[in-house]
């Protein structure tokens, strides 16, 4: 299965689903008709401060740039 891999930096532990979290969904989530990205069972989740999502699918070039952009994104890598 092809998936993405992102790390969110400075999340809150208490609450890591607001923020960064949402506004990824949010993007990814925007145009899609018959299909919905979604956090992977292979997610590790919060380690520290930091959140391990793991995405259902692959993004394409303009969901990568609006992601890169948020604040708090520290790594954006696809796994094959």
């Amino acid at each position: 299965m092809k998936t993405t891999k992102v790390i969110i930096k400075n999340i809150d532990p208490n609450n890591p689903y607001k923020g960064a979290y949402t506004k990824i969904f949010n993007i990814l989530n925007k145009d899609r008709i018959f299909t919905e990205a979604y956090e992977t069972d292979a997610s590790v989740g919060v380690v520290g401060t930091e959140y391990h999502l793991e995405i259902s699918e692959l993004l394409d070039a303009d969901e990568y740039e609006k992601i890169e952009k948020i604040k708090n994104v520290v790594s954006i890598n696809e796994v094959y």
